[in-house]
């Protein structure tokens, strides 16, 4: 595979990676997949078929239950385009959704993009997600979402998410002490970013 680039570090964490990952691309647009989970043959090509220009793109996942060896039903997510991340925010923040709203890997992410607001994920913290993603949603112009399962979501028992400690309740107060700074200083933040639960 001419395209492929392996790039070996010491295990940093997730973000750690992330960045690594985003800092070798050179494409168009990036995709952060976790580790433990994988995409559907040919799915992503149909997404990257009906890109246009968008900042970000968000897609359907399933999830995997890796105990039972069982997909849960999908929940469709609706088919928006062009949105600004602020309005499609505010139009699915609360819609039943088979992976939250917040998971970095559940789209695809304009590279121009993330490198002109600086938007990288946070090193060494817990919900990592739930800090990326607002803040992307507070930057981006266009946001499309297409009702395509591209992504299996694998659930285990004993993942980081399944067992809450002392640094997880630490780490979710650091996110939203931090998100509120970032939307007071901006400005021009909808009441709906202050008013969603995010966690």
């Amino acid at each position: 595979y001419p395209n492929l680039e392996i790039v070996s570090q010491a295990n940093s964490g997730l973000s750690v990676a992330r960045n690594t990952g985003f800092d070798k691309a050179i494409g168009d647009y990036v995709f952060f997949p976790d580790s433990d989970d994988w995409i559907f043959p040919g799915s992503l090509d149909k997404i990257l078929s009906q890109i246009d220009c968008e900042d970000v793109v968000y897609f359907n996942a399933k999830k995997f239950f890796e105990n039972k060896l069982l997909f849960t039903e999908g929940i469709d997510i609706p088919n928006l385009k062009n949105l600004s991340g602020a309005a499609y925010f505010a139009a699915i923040y609360d819609q039943s959704r088979t992976m939250p709203c917040v998971c970095v890997c559940g789209g695809v992410y304009l590279r121009s993009f993330l490198k002109e607001h600086n938007l990288y994920n946070e090193p060494g913290i817990y919900h990592e997600d739930n800090y990326f993603t607002p803040q992307v949603l507070l930057k981006a112009r266009r946001v499309s979402s297409i009702n395509e399962y591209v992504y299996a979501y694998r659930i285990r028992e004993g993942s980081i998410t399944a067992n809450v400690k002392p640094k997880h309740i630490h780490d979710m107060l650091y996110v939203a002490r931090n998100l509120f700074a970032k939307y007071e200083a901006n400005g021009e933040v909808a009441d709906i970013f202050f008013a969603c639960q995010i966690f």
